[in-house]
């Protein structure tokens, strides 16, 4: 019966086996020697098992196999994908052959007796089409997400060049074959597909298109070039923010340089057939006499109209490429509005790469537009007085305290001229109309000096990426923006672009040390703000759920106390006194106590994280800040040498320092530890330093985690203390980490 059931199985086996082999037959020789192995194969298994079954015979071990060798399927009309610059590109499948099985039989035991043990490994040959146009061979590349060095893959890369030839792989494979000239490809021989579960990976290489394209300028040259099309760009500026562009689709040039234009600031400006782009920071600003204009119906010559507050997102976010980080999404701290009645969330999506540092100041500035850009305005001038057209921006009187600077969009022009234009910024205003009329160009007079405030601060939230970098305020009366420039070894560069003006004070009175565990009903702040702003009272058991309210202190020596405020009464011109406050927050408590003249700082939006590296802290460096696009020699420029040691990685002092003694026993000094994010348990500190002030030299140990207490041996004590028991001890405790040394201590005097 078993012979028969063996027979029967390899009979239905071998049948089924004749159309698995004409399926692959196109393939040849190596087509028909797999399909063999296929058939025999799994006809063996079943003898095999039966036969052990029945005799208790030596078996063969056969291992895991695939039941078909079909690959995955090129799709046709797929997109070839447009890379500018630098970025990570998934491969599109243009070819393959089916996979390659090899069987590896091996003998077990001695003599030829023990059977043997069947494994089957399997092996890709295919091609990955990257990009159009040439490309230089990558270095690196992430194959199902994982890093891994170009050279260690079995692949020959064609850049895309017109004149590659075809690969010889498929010229052997199919007779002919395509030469993909200006695509850039690359064809994997025999890729072991064991490493990849057997299944074809995700290789995604980091491609570069070799040019001079680098950043804003160079991306919209290259997008315009591309499409066959002769643009100006000389007035857009070289940002180097942006190191890479990846466009999926077929698309126009303004649908490719939308997102920029979104992000960056730019006008597309037609004119006599000649496409213009403009960075709308480097048109200069006209000012409009009021004698200049034409009232309409007797009424004010300037109409303006401001968004409804419906319209406004309640959260904003950019999502772009982060470089540093794998060239994976990265969004952005969401920007949120509390005055927003809608439930409209906004994703600024950019296609591109973006370095670490200008996602978040972009972002900021993308927002701040967008709120300026609600209000629009239209007015009328003379025909004689067409001196400017869409996309010049002017200064427009709209009331007798206000100046707008707006953006034209449109005119319409017939007896007079009818202009329409979008508000870029409003200010107070800082000139009045031309004499006589007309409009004149504004020099616009130089921006003043910015103040900047350095701040090296605790990670303000335990979600915070770089904890180890500074923070900046920058100020000035008249705002534009602000530039950090900073000197490693090379001369200065610009390091930083600051987009939004930050709210900065002075204590006016001092600010002693206060309560930490309950709200300080003791002590209030009384600040000084340089500019107008309007603080909100909110309920004190309602700040541990929010940033708001959120203040930075400097103490006398330069640390800072983060704090927030509940209660806000406005005493005098830009003067507060601020209350109901919520003292020494993520791990500050040992720096409160400012004085007079302090600094004060709002954590709100505004405040930006310096670019340095782990390996710069502690490490002086020359700084220099100003007004945007000012040079860094320029006189308005200030400069300071500064070293931040990282404060986001310090570790908080200890809580609940105590000490016990009873005569005749040893003195016991205990305390808990805390966490430098209080949702990690790994951000406990190494180890803590304990030193005895009161003793006669200081004594000091070293304990390691997790203990938390130290033995203070009574004859020590006593020889410590002059030979007679101490009534208290002036004890501090300091919390250090392998990754930052030498943190907080909290230091108190302990009765025993």
């Amino acid at each position: 019966m078993a012979s028969l059931a063996l027979a029967a199985a390899a009979t239905a086996l071998t049948s089924g086996g004749g159309v698995f082999a004409a399926g692959i037959a196109g393939l040849g020789t190596i087509g028909s020697s797999l399909a063999g192995a296929a058939v025999s194969g799994v006809a063996g298994i079943a003898g095999q098992a039966i036969d052990g079954a029945l005799f208790g015979a030596s078996r063969d071990t056969t291992g895991p196999r695939l039941s078909s060798l079909s690959p995955p399927s090129a799709t046709e009309g797929t997109i070839l994908r447009e890379v500018i610059g630098t970025m990570r590109v998934p491969g599109e499948l243009i070819w393959t052959l089916t996979k390659e099985e090899v069987e590896n039989t091996q003998k077990a035991g001695k003599g030829g007796g023990g059977g043997s043990a069947t494994t089957y490994s399997y092996f890709g040959i295919f091609a990955h089409a990257f990009c159009r146009g040439v490309a230089d061979e990558p270095t690196e590349a992430y194959v199902n997400a994982e890093l891994t060095q170009w050279a260690d893959l079995p692949v020959t890369f064609y850049s895309g060049s017109a004149s590659q030839s075809p690969d010889p792989i498929i010229v052997a494979a199919q007779g002919e074959a395509p030469a993909y000239r200006g695509t850039s490809y690359a064809v994997f021989e025999r890729l072991p597909l064991d490493d990849y579960g057997t299944s074809f990976p995700v290789i995604e290489p980091v491609i570069t298109v070799p040019t001079d394209y680098i950043g804003l300028r160079g991306t919209v040259d290259r997008l315009a070039t591309n499409r066959g099309l002769t643009i100006d760009t000389s007035e857009v500026d070289e940002n180097p923010a942006l190191t890479g562009y990846l466009i999926d689709s077929l698309t126009s040039f303004r649908g490719g340089i939308e997102p920029l234009a979104l992000l960056f600031d730019l006008d597309i400006i037609e004119e006599a057939g000649l496409i213009r782009v403009v960075s709308r920071s480097s048109v200069s600003v006209d000012e409009i006499a009021e004698a200049a204009l034409v009232a309409q119906d007797g009424g004010y010559p300037v109409t303006w109209n401001r968004g409804a507050v419906e319209d406004i997102p309640r959260q904003t976010i950019l999502q772009a490429y982060a470089p540093e980080r794998d060239f994976s999404v990265r969004t952005t701290s969401p920007i949120r509005r509390s005055d927003a009645t809608g439930a409209r969330e906004k994703t600024i999506d950019l296609p591109g790469a973006l370095t670490a540092d200008s996602r978040e100041t972009l972002h900021r500035a993308a927002v701040a537009r967008s709120e300026d850009g609600r209000e629009t305005l239209a007015f009328t001038t003379r025909l004689a007085e067409l001196k400017h057209g869409p996309g010049s921006i002017l200064t427009i009187p709209s009331g007798t305290t206000r100046r707008h600077d707006a953006r034209i969009v449109r005119q319409t022009i017939g007896a007079s001229i009818r202009t329409e234009a979008q508000v870029v910024s409003a200010r107070p205003a800082l000139a009045v109309g031309v004499p006589g009329g007309g409009i004149s160009q504004r020099l616009g007079g130089a921006l003043p000096s910015t103040v900047a405030v350095f701040m090296d601060l605790p990670a303000l939230t335990d979600a915070e990426a770089d904890p180890h970098r500074p923070w900046v305020a920058m100020y000035a009366d008249r705002w534009q923006g602000g530039t950090i420039w900073r000197d490693e070894g090379q001369g200065f560069e610009v390091i930083l672009s600051v987009a939004d003006r930050a709210s900065i004070g002075a204590l006016t009175t001092a600010l002693p040390a206060g309560v930490t565990d309950a709200e300080d009903t003791t002590n209030s702040v009384v600040v000084r703000m340089r500019s107008k702003i309007t603080f909100e009272a909110l309920a004190y058991g309602e700040l541990a759920d929010t940033t708001n309210n959120a203040l930075a202190i400097q103490n006398p020596d330069g640390d800072w106390e983060i704090l927030q405020f509940s209660t806000a009464t406005l005493t005098g011109p830009n003067l507060w006194t601020l209350g109901g406050l919520r003292r020494g927050l993520r791990g500050t408590d040992t720096f409160m106590g400012a004085s007079a003249g302090a600094s004060v700082v709002v954590l709100n939006d505004a405040i930006v994280q310096v670019p340095l590296e782990r390996e710069q802290l502690n490490v002086a460096f020359p700084y220099r800040h100003g007004p945007i696009r000012a040079d860094s020699a320029d006189a308005r420029v200030k400069s300071a040498t500064l070293t931040f040691g990282g404060a986001g990685l310090r570790p908080p002092a200890p809580s609940d320092l105590d000490a016990t003694y009873t005569s005749g026993s040893d003195a016991t000094i205990t305390w808990i530890p805390r966490r430098r994010l209080s949702t990690d348990p790994s951000t406990l500190p190494d180890r803590h330093r304990v030193t005895v002030y009161s003793a006669s030299p200081a004594r000091t140990w070293t304990v390691d985690m997790p203990t938390a207490e130290q033995t203070y041996p009574e004859a020590a004590l006593l020889a410590d203390h002059g030979g007679t028991a101490p009534t208290t001890l002036d004890v501090g405790v300091r919390a250090i980490t392998d990754e930052y040394g030498d943190g907080a201590e909290l230091r108190v005097v302990v009765t025993l």
